[in-house]
């Protein structure tokens, strides 16, 4: 008698790596928002103003997820 063997290994692999990959673009992005936060909070009052933004709503500009000015 044959027996057939299918490789069910591979949905599991797919599966680990759309986890990982979903992981890493999750970290990049959480990266890019802490940098972009840094920037944002060297500039002066003044030039943070001339964009529309207070120092205390830096942080909810970055956070929202809209495409950036």
């Amino acid at each position: 008698m044959a027996h057939l063997s299918t490789n069910t290994h591979i949905p599991f692999l797919s599966s680990v790596a759309a986890s990982i990959t979903a992981a890493v673009r999750s970290f990049v992005e959480a990266k890019e928002r802490v940098t972009e936060y840094k920037r944002l909070d060297l500039r002066s009052d003044d030039e943070l103003a001339r964009m529309g933004l207070t120092r205390g709503k830096i942080l909810s500009y970055v956070m929202r997820d809209e495409p950036r000015r």
